[in-house]
């Protein structure tokens, strides 16, 4: 639809229009065409953040359950309260990072989800 509209802007003839009216529909084609870019630089952004947030979200375990012993964020009940907390699951039992524990099988997850990436470290400054 624009890129139609850009078109026929570009194509105008100087007999129709006067020589002002003709450099005007030039600068709003080129004007057109920045928005056009800036709209799909939009778009891609959006995209990535859509992405992001999806792979940040809460997944319950009722709904499927990570598949490759790989470390997540769990949201378990455990000693009697809820707690959040790092583990992974082996596909038969829950294994938390918890103080004095390495492996615990009594436990309930209700949910799940990947764990952040790290903030970038500083680089140490040279002397």
């Amino acid at each position: 639809m624009y890129d139609e509209l850009v078109k026929r802007l570009r194509t105008a003839k100087a007999v129709v229009f006067k020589t002002e009216d003709v450099t005007l529909l030039g600068d709003a084609a080129d004007a057109i065409e920045e928005l056009i870019e800036k709209l799909n630089h939009a778009d891609d952004q959006i995209e990535r953040l859509v992405n992001a947030a999806e792979d940040r979200r809460w997944i319950p375990a009722t709904e499927r359950l990570p598949d490759d012993r790989r470390d997540v964020q769990i949201t378990v009940f455990w000693h009697d309260a809820w707690r959040t907390m790092y583990g992974y699951y082996d596909g038969a039992y829950w294994h938390l990072y918890a103080p004095m524990h390495t492996e615990v099988a009594d436990v309930y997850v209700i949910g799940w989800m990947e764990k952040p990436t790290p903030m970038p470290l500083p680089q140490p400054k040279e002397k």
